[in-house]
């Protein structure tokens, strides 16, 4: 039988004895021959092969461009339609994120990207990645092709670890609940992983197959939620702490203040009020115990906001002075209900009031 791929490099990149994988490593077999536009393959390790799975050589990178023809058709498509992420594959560099970031800008959108960490390269590249991506997606599946899948767990700590430092956010992807695209319960394993990843800090969970072909789509979500429900609460019952990087700025110390303030158990909500998003990041970042309420006049900063951690987002309309929301905020929060008469809440906020980038206030309020 033949396998025809959509990617003509391919064939460039491979050579006699390599071992070639499919699916996540589900199919593998050995090149033995190659000829002109063709290889052929000894399978090892059999399977039904659907389409649109990937293909990895095993323990060598693919020499591709970041962005191939059809991702540009992809990139116009998120644009026009105004989406408010897009992940990047197989990111090697800084160098990639940022070429796809000048491409985004110059349509003047302002889509974010999500950097999918699943080569070495990516790996040896970690840091630069994270500070030039909004946020990292753990793609188990071809990550466990360019390692062993014994390193899966440390590599996994090791992402998560440095998102939370860098106050980027971090996304779990593969395999959650694999079971459940055929059974109504998940294993015990595939439980137990939801969970270790929430505890280790992850701040957003990704369903892919068991959602997109699996036969339980909403008991999937449904199990995956009450996972993570309980491990947050695990969490806030046992104090676990995160620790990030002291990046020098106002907005840090003023979120890492809020953090410490809210460890009063008087303190119900971290409320931020933020422009552009960069406030409620900050305060997440530092992983409270309380949820945080970030406000906004912005739908697509709300949007933004959707994958940070403990951000309840809601859009209101904005203030001209701090004083306005000040008054105003105990409204707004018990009508929302966040809030009762008599809750103490944590503000952060910046001055001038309205402006982007000037988290510079921390007030302690008590709700009338």
């Amino acid at each position: 039988m033949s396998i025809l791929l959509d990617n003509p490099h391919f064939i460039d990149n491979i050579s006699v004895g390599d071992r070639v994988v499919f699916s996540d490593g589900k199919i593998e077999g050995t090149i033995i021959g190659i000829t002109n536009d063709y290889a052929e393959m000894k399978v090892i390790s059999g399977g039904i092969l659907e389409p649109g799975k990937g293909v990895n050589i095993v323990g060598r990178d693919i020499d591709l461009p970041s962005i191939t023809g059809k991702d540009s058709k992809d990139i116009g498509f998120a644009i026009k339609h105004g989406l408010d992420f897009i992940a990047l594959s197989f990111v090697k560099s800084a160098r990639d994120v940022k070429h796809l970031k000048d491409i985004i800008h110059s349509s003047s959108s302002e889509m974010k990207v999500i950097s999918k960490i699943e080569t070495a390269l990516a790996i040896d590249n970690l840091d630069e990645i994270i500070d030039e991506s909004f946020g990292i997606l753990l793609a188990r599946g071809d990550l466990g092709v360019a390692f062993p899948v014994s390193d899966i767990p440390i590599l996994q700590r090791k992402i998560i670890k440095k998102c939370i430092k860098k106050g980027k956010p971090s996304i779990v992807a593969t395999q959650l609940m694999e079971s459940m695209i055929n059974n109504p319960i998940p294993t015990r394993a595939e439980v137990t992983d939801v969970s270790n990843a929430i505890i280790e800090g992850t701040d957003a969970l990704l369903l892919t197959g068991e959602t997109a072909v699996g036969k339980y789509p909403i008991k999937t979500i449904s199990f995956t939620k009450e996972v993570a429900l309980k491990s947050e609460n695990y969490i806030r019952e046992h104090a676990v702490h995160y620790l990030t990087d002291d990046d020098g700025t106002m907005s840090f110390s003023i979120a890492n203040s809020a953090k410490r303030i809210s460890d009063n158990p008087e303190i119900k909500k971290i409320v931020a009020f933020t422009e552009s998003g960069t406030t409620a990041i900050y305060v997440a970042r530092n992983r409270p115990n309380v949820p945080i309420i970030a406000l906004t006049d912005s739908n697509i900063v709300a949007r933004k906001l959707s994958i940070v951690r403990g951000v309840y987002t809601e859009v209101i309309n904005y203030f001209t002075s701090f004083d306005g929301a000040i008054n105003t905020v105990g409204t707004i929060l018990k009508k929302l209900n966040y809030a009762t008469s008599g809750d103490i809440i944590c503000i952060t906020a910046g001055l001038p009031f309205g402006e982007k980038g000037n988290t510079n206030i921390l007030k302690i309020h008590k709700i009338l």
